[in-house]
């Protein structure tokens, strides 16, 4: 007999204004991530009236014992850390708005060079307190 094994993980549920275009409809796995982390956008499968255009994108840790340790803005500090991208790279690609508060980048590249995130036209950011840019 086998019993099913249960182990718990933490989520993190992003609802964008609008759809970014491209995602697969699968789970994204974040192969090397020290989080296990994957995502995926809930908006293309379970559509309301309210998710239509939308990404409703949910990340998913199944290795987030480290994060217990951490407060709060720590995790989100970790979390934003050895991000990489062949194109539009960096931890983060915003083609909006992006708001950086009291937060850290550290190790992130686009295409084997270093890169935090990236602004794709039209987008602004806005800086508010201290915001480390680490490689």
């Amino acid at each position: 007999m086998h019993f099913l094994e249960a182990q718990p993980m933490a989520a993190l549920h992003l609802h964008l204004r609008r759809e970014l275009p491209g995602l697969p409809r699968e789970h994204v796995f974040f192969h090397g991530s020290h989080y296990g982390l994957s995502f995926i956008d809930v908006g293309q499968n379970w559509k309301g009236q309210d998710d239509k255009g939308k990404s409703r994108l949910s990340f998913i840790s199944s290795n987030y014992g480290a994060l217990n340790a951490v407060s709060k803005e720590g995790a989100k500090n970790l979390l934003l850390k050895d991000g990489v991208w062949s194109t539009n790279g960096g931890a983060i690609c915003a083609e909006g708005n992006l708001t950086l508060e009291n937060t850290m980048l550290k190790h992130n590249f686009e295409n084997g060079l270093p890169k935090a995130f990236t602004l794709l036209n039209p987008a602004g950011a806005t800086i508010i307190g201290n915001v480390e840019l680490k490689n």
